[in-house]
């Protein structure tokens, strides 16, 4: 008896200093008495889940030990940098990064893949039955290839023999590397999905590189052994009339012939060719190939498509794509390349939907967030590099304010996509200190009625 109450006051006293503890360092007390619980769960540590994780601590009242992080993979990847990786510019250890470092130590992350969502229960649950609470929930959980829309591509990109490859992510990319590395000349097609895909520039600035690798580093002549096409399904090439004519305007210069209206709809691995359905006529047509490079339609990660509530198809999530704010769960937000938003999604794009994110956020930390409360609202602006050239570069920057303008084609430009934005993201704003395009000063976003 006297054992069994020698213990009872040492677990009292035990809870007793963890709550001290916690109201001394201004914590909540479940903070430190429930691993389980956070007051923010992010879902992906991405370049979109580290970025939200740094701006957290930054843009609401919420401590580094109060998020938590879930992510199956222990490296993260520069995004914009793996599609430079099939020319050799980059290689995989210069973009891979362990996500350790890339978060705070006092942030929880668990190396887990999550089999159900339930935000009806402000829960998730992990594939090894570990379930997680949470008051707030951010999915930042990218894309996977949608394999259903094209028949044959899944088997054709898992064969290196079909002549198929993509830059969707590192692994990929790889592979690519190799087989435009020793490809024999021949047909290239370059496919982008449009708006389906991940994003709009990965298939441009592909296709530019490659006439650009065979015209500068091989010879002007192993270049015009070379057939490269472009096709996608996209009435226009790019997402505003500028850059559309600009970028139509450097496929003719560089000898690309282009098709819009265009739909991949099946590839035959084994013959080597690619079928097309043309929008506006519906006619299909195929086209044979050594070597096809696609940006494939995506959709949702399938743990989200398995949670109904959360998304509105396959596609998308059912948020506010202004505010970030799940349209049915007010503690729900989302951010990165599941969102969809902006078309020509970017770093830019990434940073500026963080920061709204995180103020919404503390918003409904505040309990202010409601259907007649303003809001803090993301205004789509984004800038994308396109590379016209071997060592060249120019930004398209698009926004509600200052609408489509491109910059000056240089050798700058191209020195601080290529290095230094890389340096930037891993340096400056995992670190929750770099805004984007106001450099370290914070950017005047401001609440919407």
């Amino acid at each position: 008896m006297n054992t069994l109450k020698t213990l009872e006051s040492l677990n009292l006293f035990r809870t007793l200093h963890s709550q001290t503890l916690a109201r001394f360092a201004g914590r909540p007390k479940h903070a430190i008495l429930d691993r389980s619980f956070s007051k923010a769960l992010i879902v992906g540590a991405g370049n979109a889940g580290i970025t939200v994780h740094a701006h957290l601590t930054k843009f609401t009242l919420l401590h580094r030990d109060e998020i938590r992080i879930v992510e199956p993979q222990a490296f993260s990847y520069f995004g914009p940098n793996v599609d430079l990786v099939p020319f050799d510019i980059k290689n995989k250890d210069e973009v891979e990064v362990p996500i350790l470092k890339s978060i705070y130590e006092q942030t929880d992350i668990d190396f887990l893949r999550i089999k159900q969502f339930r935000p009806d229960k402000n829960k998730v649950i992990t594939e090894e039955n570990r379930e997680l609470t949470y008051d707030n929930l951010i999915l930042a959980t990218g894309l996977v290839i949608d394999g259903n829309p094209i028949e044959g591509l899944i088997d054709a990109l898992n064969d290196r023999g079909s002549g198929v490859v993509t830059s969707f992510n590192i692994d990929y990319a790889v592979i690519a590397k190799d087989i435009f590395e020793f490809m024999s000349p021949g047909r290239v097609l370059f496919y982008n999905a449009g708006a389906a895909a991940k994003d709009y520039n990965t298939t441009i600035n592909t296709a530019l590189l490659f006439e650009s690798n065979l015209r500068v580093n091989k010879s002007r002549t192993h270049r015009d052994s070379f057939q490269l096409e472009y096709y996608t399904p996209e009435t226009d090439l790019f997402v505003g009339p500028k850059s559309s004519e600009a970028i139509g305007d450097l496929f003719t210069k560089k000898n690309i012939n282009f098709q819009c209206n265009a739909e991949l709809i099946k590839i035959d691995k084994e013959k080597k060719e690619a079928v097309f359905r043309d929008r506006q006529t519906n006619e299909e047509f195929t086209k044979q190939y050594d070597v096809l490079f696609i940006s494939p339609p995506c959709v949702q990660d399938p743990s989200v498509i398995k949670c109904k509530e959360l998304v509105s198809s396959p596609y998308n999530l059912d948020i506010n794509t202004k505010t970030l704010v799940h349209n049915k769960f007010s503690n729900v937000f989302a951010l990165g390349h599941c969102t969809r938003v902006p078309a020509a999604y970017s770093q830019t794009a990434l940073i500026l939907q963080s920061i709204v994110l995180c103020r919404n956020l503390q918003l409904s930390l505040d309990a202010l967030l409601s259907k007649k409360a303003p809001f803090f609202e993301y205004n789509g602006e984004t800038s994308i590099p396109i590379f016209p050239d071997w060592h060249k570069c120019f930004t398209i920057s698009l926004s509600e304010a200052k609408g489509e303008t491109i910059s000056p084609t240089s050798r700058l430009n191209y020195f601080n996509e290529v290095y230094k934005s890389q340096w930037i993201f891993y340096n400056l704003v995992v670190r929750g200190v770099w805004y984007g395009p106001t450099g370290l000063k914070r950017p005047p976003i401001e609440l919407k009625d």
